[in-house]
């Protein structure tokens, strides 16, 4: 099941990626000559932060499908123990 924290980190997605712009223009400042530009370090960061970020979703949302799938059938088990039991105690 999805802790607290799994699911902030989802409804907070835009601080995941203003956090990236910041450390992004903190990097470009500090190191950013330290690299030839034909390298394209911070657009490689970039790449792969959203790879990254990516991925997480859709582990988490395969998570979360998962979870509502198994809660809907044991609900419906659940659901049709009791109209077993209610319709023989109506007979």
């Amino acid at each position: 099941m999805l802790n607290l924290c799994q699911t902030a980190w989802l409804d907070k997605i835009d601080h995941r990626y203003a956090w990236l712009k910041r450390t992004l223009m903190e990097f470009e400042e500090k190191f950013g000559r330290m690299f030839p530009p034909s390298w394209e370090v911070s657009e490689r960061i970039c790449v792969e932060f959203c790879e990254i970020t990516r991925s997480v979703c859709c582990s988490y949302y395969f998570v979360t499908v998962l979870i509502f799938f198994t809660m809907l059938v044991i609900l419906v088990w659940q659901d049709n123990k009791f109209e077993l039991i209610f319709e023989l105690l109506c007979i």
